[in-house]
């Protein structure tokens, strides 16, 4: 048995596909207030405006991603739902701020958006507040999912690829959920999955 770590077997490093990971350290940070927010439209009979919609919200997640907001989006062929935003130790009025943008691209589509947001004293809190946070029924559904390297948003077509994947499962009439990964700025190379690093989230398909 060899211990992989920052600076000794570091190609070692990695999830269960390159080695039995049986111990890892963790960074625990303060608590502190949360805002939260979440959105959502529904199809209407217009299918264009339907993915219009959905274009505008993925090439504007970028400003979350950089901000270091998670976001977890999910579509389904006749709904579009984004019930996480979260954006730790920062203020309700703050996430306003960044969101209302994105939301004016949105309804410049033509679709009806919800919108709410509200201001957590601390994470615990908006755990217990939020039923979509709390345990998920894995039990209930097949998960299969593949890391969205940043990469892929830095070119015109490497966003167009990703989403033409997403309008041909919406099409498809499947359902999936992309979740980003906002990292640090600075960090030292010892991630558990290296390619987590480097991306701007995962995507998740629902079977």
């Amino acid at each position: 048995m060899i211990l992989a770590y920052r600076y000794a077997h570091t190609r070692l490093q990695g999830a269960g596909t390159y080695g039995i990971v049986y111990s890892m350290t963790v960074k625990a940070h303060p608590d502190a207030k949360v805002a939260f927010a979440s959105l959502s439209f529904a199809r209407t009979t217009n299918e264009d405006q339907y993915l219009a919609a959905v274009e505008a919200h993925l090439s504007g997640l970028k400003r979350f991603i950089d901000a270091g907001i998670y976001v977890n989006t999910i579509w389904f062929p006749n709904l579009f739902v984004v019930p996480l935003i979260v954006w730790y130790n920062h203020t309700q009025e703050e996430l306003d701020a960044l969101t209302s943008p994105h939301l004016q691209s949105l309804r410049d589509t033509g679709v009806d958006v919800a919108y709410q947001s509200t201001l957590y004293p601390t994470y615990l809190d908006m755990y217990n507040d939020q039923p979509s946070v709390q345990n998920s029924e894995i039990g209930g559904f097949l998960f299969g999912g593949r890391i969205i390297p940043k990469a892929l948003f830095n070119t015109e077509d490497g966003f167009q690829s990703f989403l033409e994947f997403v309008t041909t499962q919406i099409r498809n009439g499947d359902s999936a959920a992309y979740i980003t990964m906002p990292s640090t700025k600075e960090y030292p190379d010892n991630a558990v999955l290296p390619a987590w690093r480097d991306s701007a989230g995962f995507v998740i398909t629902l079977v």
